[in-house]
């Protein structure tokens, strides 16, 4: 297995490249999915800018979806061999269509469907505002089937988005979810222009009610 040098060796860091997740961030994650218990499992990102951490996570789940409302631009990070566990799938999560069981307008077909079917990690990094992480909380959630899942968010600590850490510890207390750990830079911590008042992100798991 490449090791996780390897993989960021070509990748900035947060604090030179703001739209990317911080290396430390990047290494969390593969730590902690490194476990065995995660071989073989489908991922979902949800918001892809230059496939920074989609790269990584290609290393570290059998089946990556990442999910963005443009087209894959010329600057794409993953190279081919990566790229053969990546799917890439154009869809705006806020704009009317429906994911994966929200089939309201016919866009969804079987064969989407069942490309969704049996997701296990999602990562959020999308919209930072309240509502539209609650949006991505709520499709999350609503993926079939209703296993367990680990749910990934991006700048939950960011002094720049409060709403994302408004919207996370909600679902928490209405008992969707809690979270497992916190990954990337702890509260308290300055890394280029982010300022941190708690985890730069979290993993959380969700819960049956």
């Amino acid at each position: 297995m490449i090791s996780i040098e390897e993989i960021l060796k070509d990748i900035p860091d947060k604090k030179d490249y703001p739209n990317t997740t911080s290396k430390k961030f990047k290494k969390d994650l593969y730590n902690f999915f490194s476990d065995s218990k995660f071989r073989g499992v489908k991922a979902l990102e949800i918001g892809t800018h230059r496939g920074h951490t989609t790269k990584l996570m290609s290393h570290v789940f059998d089946k990556v979806i990442t999910m963005n409302i443009n087209d894959k631009g010329s600057d794409w990070i993953p190279n081919q061999e990566e790229d053969k566990s990546i799917i890439y799938f154009v869809n705006d999560s806020y704009g009317g269509r429906p994911w994966p069981g929200r089939n309201i307008a016919g866009f969804w077909n079987d064969e989407i469907e069942e490309l969704f079917r049996g997701i296990e990690v999602i990562f959020i990094d999308c919209l930072r505002e309240y509502e539209k992480v609650k949006t991505d909380l709520a499709n999350s959630l609503e993926l079939r089937p209703k296993q367990e899942k680990y749910i990934i968010i991006e700048d939950y600590g960011n002094e720049k988005f409060e709403g994302v850490k408004q919207a996370v510890d909600e679902v928490c207390w209405f008992g969707h979810m809690e979270i497992v750990q916190g990954i990337g830079y702890p509260a308290g911590t300055q890394h280029g222009t982010m300022k941190y008042n708690d985890w730069e992100a979290v993993i959380c798991r969700t819960l049956k009610k």
